[in-house]
């Protein structure tokens, strides 16, 4: 999937038996206008014998799952039933703050313990739950290390694009909105009974005045 000038393209396999249902919802005022294009073709095999794709989004005002106690700064990515594959996430972080009046010991508002704010919206691990498991067989190391570029969370800020992973959009400073992928197509996620995955998210989404933090997702999988 990607973009180029004034495209946006999708090339994921998705078999279907006798139809597929596809929307395109505006949760804007403005009007827009859109042409989309679909392409297919009839497969030798039966598409009922396939796991069929599936792509969901989400944000903050939609995510309203409880989440079990003592797991309140895991934000829910995904919670399924049945059998499938996990196969990959888009997340959309829209992180932003007023500068901080009081200067920095050191550049970039200082460091570690030595910051004059506290802006990193990242380190939250990744946690996936297969099968009903109490505690995450997939327990990860931090977003930054997720979406493939650890220890670089300082400006400038790059775009980046990978076969599995990218930053395809942030401001140079950080300070804005930023778009980070990661697909897992050789390392997808069978379950056979449930799957759940959640991003611990430190951040509340306002963190002070003027500053906050929101996340949303688009979620990629594949179930029978």
């Amino acid at each position: 999937m990607g973009m180029t000038t004034g495209f946006l393209y999708s090339h994921w396999y998705m078999p279907f038996v006798k139809k597929a249902h596809v929307a395109v919802v505006n949760r804007g005022t403005q009007v827009c206008t859109v042409r989309l294009g679909l392409t297919h073709a009839a497969h030798a095999g039966a598409g009922s014998d396939m796991m069929h794709f599936h792509a969901q989004w989400h944000g903050d005002n939609d995510n309203q799952r409880q989440i079990a106690e003592g797991r309140a700064i895991d934000w829910p990515i995904i919670a399924l039933t049945g059998r499938g594959r996990f196969c990959g996430v888009h997340l959309h972080i829209n992180n932003r703050w007023q500068p901080p009046t009081q200067p920095a010991p050191s550049w970039w508002y200082g460091a570690w313990d030595q910051k004059n704010i506290d802006w990193w919206w990242g380190e939250g691990d990744e946690k996936f739950f297969v099968d009903g498991e109490k505690f995450p067989s997939t327990f990860g190391t931090g977003s930054e290390d997720y979406v493939g570029y650890a220890w670089a969370a300082e400006p400038p800020f790059p775009v980046f694009e990978s076969a599995y992973a990218a930053q395809s959009c942030v401001p140079i400073d950080g300070n804005g909105e930023t778009s980070v992928v990661r697909v897992h197509i050789c390392d997808d996620v069978p379950f056979q009974r449930s799957f759940e995955a959640c991003i611990e998210k430190y951040k509340p989404n306002v963190w002070g005045e003027g500053n906050v933090c929101e996340y949303d997702v688009v979620v990629y999988w594949y179930q029978v």
